[in-house]
C-alpha cells in the first residue's frame, strides 16, 4: 500500500499494507488517535486503496477512482454526518435512514460502497446500537471506515465488530508509552462496559490486562480517578483528572466523567472508588495477577448490580 507523504508510525503502515494488499482487510475499520487531519487523510487514502483501478501498488493516485476519492466526488463513498445537529453528534435517525437504506444498494462503479463516518466518537449510544446491527450482518459490497479521536465513547460491542488501527506520528511510541496506553484503553473499555451494564464485556476488557500487574494498577488508578471526578461533578465541583491527560485527550476524559456522573449513583461511585483503591493496594503487595483480574471483574460487576432496581 502506498502511503505517499503521510507521516504515521511504521508499524501501522505495515499492518495496513498487509491487510489491504492481501485483501484481508475487515469490512469495518476504525482509525483512532493522531490528529483530526491525520485521521481524515488516512481515511481518504484507505478509500483510494479500496477503490483504486490500478493493477500495481494501491493507491496509484492517478486513476479516475483515486482522483474522484481525493476530490470527494466518488459516487460510491457516502459520508455520514448530521448537518442539522448543533451539538455535532450523529443522531440515531441519520444512521438508520442513511446506512440501513443505502447498505443494500449496489455500487455504481466500484467494487464496494464505502460508508465513511468521521469522528465516530460523536455517535450517540442509540446511533451506535443502530450501526451495530449493520456491522453484525453487513452486505457483501459494503465497507465501513470510522475515525475517532478516542475509542472511549464507543461501545465495547461496536469495538468488537471493527478492526482497529491506532495512529501516532512517525516516531511511534516508547515501550513505556505503549504500556500506559494499554492500561488506559483497558480502563476505558471497562468503564464503557459498566455504563452499558454488560458483565460479559467487563470480563473481556479485564482479560486484556492478564498477567500484567503494572497495567492492572494503572487501569484501576484511572478508573478510580474517573469515579472521584464523577462524584465531584454530582457535587457541582470542577473536574481535576483531565489535567493528567494529554491536551488532545482531555475532552474525551471529561466526557467519560460526565457520562459516569449521569448514569451512576453516588453509592456505585463510592463503592467503585473504594474497591479500586483496594485493587491498587493489592497490586503494590505483588498479589497474584490472575486473582487480581478475577477480583477486578467481580468487583465491577457488583458495582453495576448495586445500581439496578430490585425486582
Amino acid at each position: 500500500m502506498n502511503f505517499g507523504k503521510l507521516e504515521i508510525n511504521e508499524q501501522l503502515k505495515k499492518s495496513l499494507s498487509a491487510e489491504v494488499d492481501s485483501g484481508r482487510l475487515s469490512h469495518a475499520v476504525l482509525l483512532s488517535g493522531g490528529t483530526k487531519t491525520m485521521r481524515q487523510d488516512l481515511a481518504v487514502l484507505l478509500c483510494q486503496a479500496l477503490m483504486c483501478e490500478s493493477k500495481g501498488e494501491k493507491p496509484c493516485s492517478k486513476c479516475n477512482a483515486c482522483k474522484k476519492v481525493k476530490k470527494g466526488e466518488h459516487p460510491d463513498i457516502i459520508q455520514i454526518h448530521d448537518k442539522n445537529d448543533k451539538n455535532k453528534t450523529i443522531v440515531v435517525g441519520v444512521i438508520r435512514d442513511v446506512v440501513k437504506k443505502m447498505a443494500d444498494i449496489k455500487p455504481n462503479e466500484a467494487p464496494y460502497t464505502i460508508f465513511l463516518i468521521n469522528e465516530a466518537n460523536d455517535l450517540r449510544v442509540e446511533s451506535q446500537n443502530a450501526l451495530l446491527k449493520i456491522l453484525e450482518d453487513p452486505p457483501k459490497s459494503a465497507r465501513f471506515i470510522l475515525t475517532a479521536s478516542t475509542k472511549t465513547p464507543l461501545l465495547t460491542t461496536v469495538l468488537s465488530r471493527v478492526e482497529s488501527f491506532v495512529i501516532s506520528d512517525g516516531r511511534g511510541l516508547t515501550a513505556g508509552e505503549k504500556a500506559g496506553q494499554k492500561a488506559s484503553d483497558a480502563a476505558d473499555m471497562l468503564l464503557n462496559a459498566m455504563l452499558t451494564g454488560n458483565e460479559y464485556n467487563i470480563m473481556l476488557a479485564s482479560a486484556k490486562l492478564e498477567k500484567d500487574r503494572k497495567s492492572i494498577r494503572e487501569a484501576a488508578e484511572k478508573m478510580s480517578l474517573v469515579f472521584r471526578d464523577a462524584m465531584a461533578v454530582k457535587a457541582k465541583s470542577p473536574i481535576i483528572g483531565a489535567e493528567n491527560e494529554k491536551k488532545d485527550k482531555q475532552s474525551a476524559y471529561s466526557d467519560l466523567v460526565n457520562r459516569c456522573s449521569r448514569k451512576m449513583k453516588f453509592t456505585q461511585l463510592i463503592q467503585g472508588e473504594s474497591f479500586l483503591n483496594a485493587i491498587m493496594t493489592d497490586c503494590d503487595k505483588n498479589a497474584n495477577e490472575n486473582l487480581l483480574i478475577t477480583r477486578l471483574s467481580i468487583g465491577l460487576e457488583e458495582c453495576i448490580m448495586k445500581g439496578r432496581p430490585e425486582k
